[in-house]
């Protein structure tokens, strides 16, 4: 982060009274938290929701749209998004390539795809960025009756 930036965040996080590392349930980390910072950087963009969380753009209406592949013409794209309320890309990091909007929204992904040995990208809007999984190894799933 340039000298800037990081002037702004430390005056953020005082201002805030907030740390940097907080620590929260996961739950909360999920389906949302009330949050000083993020409510402050409401104030700078419009972001539709109130609270911050991984899911929260999951399990409320939002106002943004966004292009996917369907699939039906390249299995292997099935989910991809292409694009987010029109753009192809952010301009929210330094570089081209953490600016891409590649990958999937987390809740589908091509079968083609999911193999020992692959990497997963999912498109996280909350954070503006594309996170990668790597296929670690195959698990078993017990349910509880």
């Amino acid at each position: 982060m340039g000298l800037f930036n990081r002037l702004l965040m430390r005056t953020a996080l005082e201002a805030s009274n907030e740390k940097p590392i907080i620590k929260i349930s996961p739950h909360d980390l999920l389906w949302g938290y009330k949050d000083k910072l993020f409510q402050l950087g409401k104030m700078v963009d419009a972001i539709p929701y109130e609270q911050f969380g991984l899911m929260v753009s999951k399990a409320n209406v939002s106002v943004n749209e966004v292009t996917v592949h369907t699939g039906q013409y390249n299995m292997s794209r099935l989910g991809a998004i292409v694009r987010y309320n029109g753009d192809s890309n952010v301009t929210h990091w330094g570089s081209d390539e953490c600016n891409q909007i590649e990958g999937s929204d987390g809740t589908q992904f091509p079968p083609p795809l999911v193999h020992p040995g692959a990497r997963l990208t999912v498109y996280n809007r909350d954070l503006c960025r594309r996170l990668p999984f790597d296929f670690k190894s195959e698990g078993e799933v017990r349910t509880v009756q």
